[in-house]
């Protein structure tokens, strides 16, 4: 039996899903259905698909909102599949009397994302649910791309490096401060990894999205699926000083905090991470991911339990 609850953590909803798969039997030709994006061959391209629902708290937080979580969200599990989205869908679920003003910055930070990154919104569906049947909103988005090649999630082998392109547990940092009400200058990282995934063509051997669970579920889930060992080095993980102290605070890893804007990817070993790349590990013979604290190794293990309720 699967108990979940609000917030349920990696292994759970692993489980979940596994569940779900069992039932729905049908996949013709599709391939990557439990990677960030699904993945059908095409001629000689690669069609990209993938879906996803946000419910936030709070709609509004430094750096962003529900809207251009929805839109960066959506748009990074193609773009960590080494695709660009042709086009999103919008399905929109609104609590009774929800504010129209609200309504509409939130819709104009969708359309700021679409301009930054060419992408247009080409279809969606609106549904409007009576008052305290659904929390303030609910958004769902779904892309199409197109790709010559994917890069999957369970590509590593031993000796690449394991790189991410900025500092980690930012997104997750921003919402607790101002759920919470802390006086802090987080600022969450919500954006779109498209300019920096294309860094990585021809030197990628798997990329990942670490949203929820960070990059201890998105790190665990690629050395499973590989079939090797990861090894981070604790002092070249780019982590933010308040950060480090939100996490303490609550008693939350920042490991497991989630990005928004963020790539963890195995490139191969002669290859030199881009610009705006840190090396932080690396791959080799073996299972599980293991922090170097430069003493001694511990495990990272995949997230469980209770993690960050409406949070991405």
């Amino acid at each position: 039996m699967i108990t979940l609850n609000e917030g349920s953590g990696g292994k759970e909803t692993h489980e979940l899903i596994e569940k779900i798969r069992s039932v729905l039997k049908v996949t013709s030709d599709w391939k990557n259905s439990d990677d960030d994006s699904a993945t059908l061959k095409f001629g000689d391209k690669h069609l990209v698909f993938t879906t996803d629902t946000f419910t936030v708290d709070p709609v509004f937080f430094p750096g962003g909102d529900i809207g251009k979580l929805a839109m960066c969200g959506t748009i990074n599990d193609i773009a960590v599949m080494g695709a660009k989205p042709l086009g999103i869908s919008f399905g929109l679920v609104l609590e009774e009397g929800f504010s129209e003003n609200d309504l509409e910055k939130i819709v104009s930070s969708m359309d700021k994302v679409s301009e930054k990154t060419g992408i247009p919104v080409v279809t969606g569906d609106t549904k409007v649910m009576e008052k305290e049947k659904v929390d303030k909103i609910i958004i769902n988005t779904s892309a199409v791309g197109i790709t010559d090649n994917p890069i999957t999630d369970s590509g590593l082998k031993p000796g690449d490096k394991i790189v991410v392109n900025g500092s980690i547990g930012d997104h997750g940092a921003a919402l607790l401060a101002k759920r919470f009400g802390y006086v802090a200058d987080f600022v969450s990282d919500c954006n779109p990894v498209l300019e920096d995934s294309q860094k990585l063509k021809g030197i990628a051997t798997a990329m990942k999205d670490p949203t929820r669970g960070g990059i201890a579920g998105a790190l665990n889930e690629m050395a499973e699926k590989s079939g090797v060992k990861i090894i981070l080095d604790e002092s070249k993980i780019p982590v933010k000083s308040g950060v480090k102290a939100i996490s303490e605070l609550l008693g939350i890893s920042y490991y497991e905090m989630p990005c928004e804007g963020r790539i963890i990817a195995g490139i191969k070993e002669s290859a030199k991470p881009p610009e705006g790349f840190v090396e932080i590990g690396r791959a080799e013979k073996g299972a599980g991911v293991f922090i170097d604290t430069g003493l001694s190794e511990r495990k990272l293990n995949m997230p469980f339990g209770r993690l960050l309720p409406r949070i991405c």
